[in-house]
This record gives C-alpha cells, structure tokens and sequence, in this order.
C-alpha cells in the first residue's frame, strides 16, 4: 500500500502532521485533495523552519496554505525531524509514524516504513498513545500562532475522546506500543534501553538510510542492547557505509536490493524464535523501534 492511500479513508474531520521536508506541490495535489474528498478539512501542519524556506524559495508558496489548511514554520536547535500523521474522527483516530515526509518521494517515490496506529470507540487501549502523540506535536507549535489553537479546539469540539486522551497526566508506559520522542532529560537510547528493561536481546536487525563514520550511533545501540550479533541491511547503492569501522566477528552486512534476503539471514533468527516460541510469547520478545530517526549518532542523541 501507498502511504498516501491513507489519506483517503472517511471518517476524520481532523488532520494534525509534522514533517522535516515538505513540497507544497505534491502535498497539494495528492494527500490535501484525498483528504477533503473524505470529509477532512480541519488540517495543520508543522514543518521545519529552514526546509520550508527552502522549498518557497525554490518552488514559491502554496496553492491553498493559510486558506485551506494551515501550514506553521517550527525553528529549534537542529533540525524538527518527526513525521507524524494524526487523523482525528468522532469516534475513531488513526496515528501514523514513520519515515515519509510530506513530499513526492516520501508519499510515493521512496520506501518508507510508517508504523499505523488506530482508536475506536470499540478499541480504547490505544487512547493515551493518542493524547500523547497530540501533546508532543502541541509542544512544538511556535508562541506566536494563532491558528493552530482553533484547529485544535475543532477537533476537541468533535472529538471528546482526544481532548480526554490529551488530559491522561501518565501514559500506559506497560504497553506494548510506546512513544519515543526527544526529550530534554532522556535520549532515544535511553528510551530504548527503558522499554527493553533488561531482557536479552539474541539478534539485532537494523535497518536505516543514515550512518555517522565512525559507527558511533550503533555501536550505542548495541552497548545499550548488550552487543547482541547484529544483522544490518543496506541499500550500497544509496548508503555510504563505513565497513571498514565493523567488528566483523558479530556484525554481517545484507544488500537490501536481494529480493531473497527475507527469506535468508537476517529473518532466519527471527524465524527459529517463532518456532521455538508460540505467538504469544514471542511478541512479549520481539522489539521494533520505528520512525524516523536514523542510526547516525546525532539523531540517535536527540
């Protein structure tokens, strides 16, 4: 399924999203038009300050920002890198996390790994999740926007169940989805590190378009997972990986473009503890930090 396909489902009034890059012209043309066909048209979006001045001065402005949607500039020391989708509907949410920016390649052209969330009325487990996807995005709107605030009371007018989940002052930090995101007394790692809460960690698949030179943000993976043997899959033709810092006893490497490497290491490991383990006892052992952080050490820090 195409991520943009997302965009057309019924049933939300509300759109709240972050992106790192954005194209005015291809968020124009498919997901705005996807989602006010659907009955969507309360939509705000956060984007990074310095690539979104770039895009203006390359592309010109939007279409359709500040009249139909509203589109906010977010400065802060580095880069504002989260991609975030969160579809608000009376009795239903959708949350989507991942990779994809709001741009041609990332809705369409690259492949992304976006992790899909839901809420209903019948399915509430996931509301807190919710509340505290919502407040992290709240705490980057910029002082001087007056905009986002009515968007949000919009969806809180229709939405109840957003603004309750918004309220919960402690995330069900027990569950078995969490949230991970930049926090000024907690890095990602150490976020890691929490949720893994000691349990061993037989092999580690990493998979991630960015890589720092000397290795730095996985070796720090690794030490924070206890150096489990460590399978990593790499495009060479789009990654500039730096092999020769490996330690090539517990470290193997695994071209992306092999249409077979799903069906060899590094899944065989995983296969073996499906085997070994029923189904519900392996999802109490496999772990899957998604989104869009990559394992260059400066992202890997924030």
């Amino acid at each position: 399924m195409k991520y943009y396909d997302v965009f057309s489902e019924t049933g939300f009034h509300s759109a709240f999203m972050t992106t790192y890059a954005f194209s005015a012209q291809a968020f124009e043309d498919v997901p705005f038009p996807k989602l006010r066909g659907a009955g969507c048209r309360n939509i705000a979006i956060l984007a990074d300050k310095a690539m979104l001045n770039m895009s203006f001065a390359e592309y010109g402005a939007p279409r359709y920002a500040g009249a139909l949607y509203h589109l906010a500039k977010v400065s802060v020391g580095g880069a504002f890198h989260p991609k975030m989708t969160l579809l608000v509907g009376p009795e239903k949410g959708r949350l989507l996390i991942g990779s994809a920016n709001l741009t041609a390649l990332g809705l369409a052209g690259n492949k992304e790994l976006v992790a899909d969330v839901r809420y209903s009325a019948t399915d509430k487990d996931n509301a807190a999740l919710f509340g505290e996807a919502l407040n992290y995005l709240r705490s980057y709107v910029p002082a001087e926007d007056p905009w986002f605030g009515d968007a949000l009371s919009r969806a809180f007018r229709y939405s109840p169940w957003l603004r309750e989940a918004a309220e919960i002052e402690t995330p069900g930090d027990q569950s078995d989805i969490r949230l991970l995101a930049d926090k000024s007394d907690q890095t990602f790692l150490d976020q890691i590190e929490a949720a893994v809460a000691g349990d061993e960690i037989e092999r580690l698949v990493v998979l991630s378009p960015y890589w720092d030179a000397k290795l730095e943000g996985l070796t720090r993976l690794r030490e924070v997972l206890g150096m489990p043997p460590t399978d990593i899959l790499i495009d060479p033709l789009a990654a500039q990986f730096p092999a020769s810092v490996l330690d090539g006893a517990t470290v193997e490497l695994f071209d992306l473009r092999d249409e077979t490497v799903l069906s060899v290491r590094p899944c065989q490991s995983l296969y073996r503890l499906r085997q070994r383990m029923g189904p519900r006892d392996f999802r109490q052992h496999e772990l899957l930090p998604s989104g869009s952080a990559g394992t260059d050490y400066p992202k890997g820090k924030r």
